[in-house]
This record gives structure tokens, C-alpha cells and sequence, in this order.
């Protein structure tokens, strides 16, 4: 008789409270939507943290009911919810709002080889640098107040410029004297 008992008391702990089950999946069920969601509005993350919530109060009450079910939602949550946000990723670049937010492009350098990629890195920049050594003497009008830096306009480009030392108002005549490291340094023209 005794044993009997004793089976009973351990067969009710190890069942744990249904509530708690279903609670586990009601919140499973919460971060799943609200993670759907977050794909959709931007709320600067605050959804997903939402989701991070559901899933943790989800495993706290898996576990409440039984210690098998909190160690398979936690596998699970481990198991899918990275496959979950590889795919959701990729489905959402592909949705209407994901075309709408990304800036589309064509990049010649992301279908070939790293180094030929670089090699023509290199000659783009390589070729900038011959343009811009060609403004050396020119002259022009500064378009912004340089406070070292600003816009000036060369031969008909607007050219991100820097003052030789201090600076140079609006409006005043302005002439190229050397070009270092991609930057051109202006003075004023007495």
C-alpha cells in the first residue's frame, strides 16, 4: 500500500500542471507571431525583444510541467530558430517591403574572383586619383564655408575640398594647390 502511494505522489510531479503546458504553447505560439511581425514592422527591435521574452517565458513554463518538456523546447527553439531566421532573411529580402528597404544595385565586383575584384578597386581608384592630380592650379568658386572642409566648384564639379589652414567663407575665389591622399586642399585666390 505504502508503494502504491509513493508511485502516485512521483507519477503527479512528473505530469506537472496542464496550465503550465499550456501556457508554454500559447507563449511558443506568441513569439512565432510576433516574430512574423518584426519582419514586417519597424519597431527598432523592440518586437524582437518581445520575442525574446515569449521564448524564455515559454521555456520557464515547459519546464514548470515537466523537465522533458523544457529540455525539448529548448532544443527546438536551438534547432529552429536559427533555420527560422535564415529563411525568414531570405524570404523578407525578396518580399515587397524588403525591395522597398534594400538599395538595389549593380556591383561587378560581387560575381568575380577577390583578386580581380581588387584589381579593379584599385585602377578605379587609380584613375580618381589621375583626375583629380589634373585640378592642381585650377581655380574655382568655395560653394560651402570650409571649417577645414567643404564643397568647392571646379570646372563645373562639385569637388569635397579642405582648407589649407583655417577658413574660407562661401562664395570666395579658391585655387587647388595639392592633392593628398584623395583630398584636395584649396587656399584662397587674392
Amino acid at each position: 500500500m505504502m508503494m502504491t502511494l509513493m508511485l502516485a505522489q512521483t507519477t503527479a510531479q512528473a505530469g506537472g500542471d496542464g496550465t503550465y503546458l499550456l501556457w508554454g504553447l500559447l507563449l511558443a505560439l506568441a513569439a512565432v507571431g510576433l516574430f512574423v511581425l518584426e519582419l514586417f514592422v519597424p519597431t527598432g527591435g523592440v518586437l524582437g525583444l518581445l520575442v525574446a521574452a515569449a521564448v524564455i517565458a515559454s521555456v520557464v513554463c515547459f519546464f514548470r510541467y515537466d523537465r522533458t518538456m523544457g529540455f525539448v523546447a529548448i532544443g527546438g527553439y536551438c534547432l529552429l530558430g536559427p533555420i527560422a531566421i535564415v529563411y525568414a532573411i531570405r524570404w523578407w529580402t525578396n518580399s515587397w517591403i524588403g525591395r522597398r528597404m534594400i538599395l538595389g544595385g549593380n556591383d561587378p565586383s560581387l560575381n568575380m574572383p577577390e583578386e580581380e575584384a581588387a584589381h579593379l578597386s584599385e585602377e578605379a581608384r587609380a584613375a580618381r586619383l589621375a583626375a583629380l592630380d589634373g585640378l592642381v592650379g585650377a581655380q574655382g568658386r568655395a560653394e560651402t564655408t570650409l571649417r577645414p572642409v567643404g564643397f568647392v566648384s571646379i570646372q563645373g564639379r562639385r569637388i569635397d575640398a579642405m582648407a589649407e589652414s583655417g577658413y574660407i567663407e562661401a562664395g570666395r575665389l579658391v585655387e587647388v594647390i595639392e592633392i593628398c591622399d584623395n583630398q584636395v586642399k584649396v587656399r584662397t585666390v587674392a
